[in-house]
């Protein structure tokens, strides 16, 4: 068997967005101001990292000009401030009198960023295509691991990844009969679909999610068969957790090997006590 491994991760310049974003953020929520506090509406960004003092200083002259006692609570003064390709804009929501003058951050609602679903399986099914070929035609068994870090604790979105997504087909709407639905896979899964299965030379995926080094027999292990390789995987177990089998509609799951007997680990392994700083 060959085994090929990868920890997709976010992309680079995904990481340098962040970070200037988050230094803006930083400067922002020290603002420290004793009678307002910020909601931030939008942030547009530039390629460069952001001009984070200038902005925090004119924010800061902004709210000297309000008067938190005479402001609309229901609609907030706002402004924009623009430098070098950034903009930021922000409301001032005054603070209850009571509060006022204590140490605080100043950013008290972020709104700029919008709600967006997460899609673990487009992350997977671009890890695979990246390591499926790289070793060219191989006449045994190919597994490729993948390390994640992810909340899908269904595992919908690895399902829906390998073995196609789900569509719903309506009947009846028509002709004047009982309406009824029933699920459909879609092609469009990485394993393909029944009757034209796809990427045959990967015999299974191998998904390893939450591996901390302190306990690694804490991680959650799945192996997903491929419903129709080119070569198939050994009939002996060879990994720990569930194995995930196509039956036609759906995956028949078996518990394999216990991670602590495979790695040969007494039960209560680590053993001794913990290290504490004094």
């Amino acid at each position: 068997m060959f085994i090929e491994a990868i920890a997709p991760g976010t992309p680079r310049a995904a990481r340098a967005a962040a970070n200037r974003m988050n230094a803006l953020l930083a400067a922002l929520d020290e603002v420290g101001d004793d009678n307002f506090y910020l909601m931030t509406i939008s942030i547009t960004q530039a390629s460069h990292s952001a001009p984070a003092g200038k902005f925090r200083d004119e924010i800061r002259v902004w709210l000297r000009q309000l008067d938190p006692d005479s402001v609309d609570t229901e609609d907030p003064p706002a402004r924009t401030f623009e430098q070098d390709g950034w903009s930021v804009t922000a409301k001032a929501i005054p603070i209850r009198r009571i509060s006022r003058g204590k140490v605080r951050r100043s950013i008290g609602v972020y709104a700029h960023s919008e709600a967006h679903f997460i899609n673990d399986g487009a992350k997977l099914v671009a890890a695979l295509k990246s390591k499926a070929s790289r070793y060219g035609h191989l006449d045994e068994a190919f597994v490729v691991a993948v390390g994640t870090n992810t909340f899908d604790g269904d595992d919908e979105d690895t399902f829906n990844a390998l073995y196609g997504s789900e569509s719903w087909v309506i009947g009846g709407l028509n002709s004047g009969e009982e309406i009824t639905s029933r699920g459909v896979r879609n092609p469009d899964g990485y394993f393909g679909s029944p009757g034209a299965w796809k990427n045959r030379r990967v015999s299974a995926v191998l998904i390893v999610d939450q591996l901390a080094l302190h306990d690694p027999t804490r991680a959650r292990v799945s192996l997903w068969a491929h419903p129709d390789p080119l070569y198939p995987l050994p009939s002996e177990p060879m990994f720990p957790g569930v194995v995930h089998e196509w039956n036609g509609r759906s995956t028949d799951k078996r518990e394999t090997l216990d991670a602590r007997r495979l790695l040969g680990l007494a039960d209560d392994w680590p053993q001794g006590h913990c290290w504490q700083a004094d």
